[in-house]
């Protein structure tokens, strides 16, 4: 099963009906992605990991943001 299924089954589970789209061309950034479904980057969530302690962390922020890793990793109770 791959990533797709495993996360409609788990949205299904949770009582979610996801819409899955896929692009044929690939989205591998929050432009892309904009461009693709034809909205403003703004309204894009884009999920970036960063390692924090030698912890995964995820991230989720807008496509037009960007994440500022030593705040992150103060939020994330790291040490610097």
């Amino acid at each position: 099963m791959g990533a797709i299924e495993r996360f409609t089954e788990a949205a299904h589970r949770l009582g979610i009906e996801p819409k899955v789209r896929r692009f044929p061309e690939g989205t591998k950034t929050a432009v892309d992605a904009a461009q693709a479904i034809g909205c403003d980057v703004a309204q894009i969530v884009k999920s970036l990991i960063f390692m924090a302690d030698e912890r995964p962390v995820i991230a989720f922020t807008s496509g037009a943001n960007r994440v500022d890793p030593s705040k992150l990793a103060k939020v994330a109770g790291a040490s610097e």
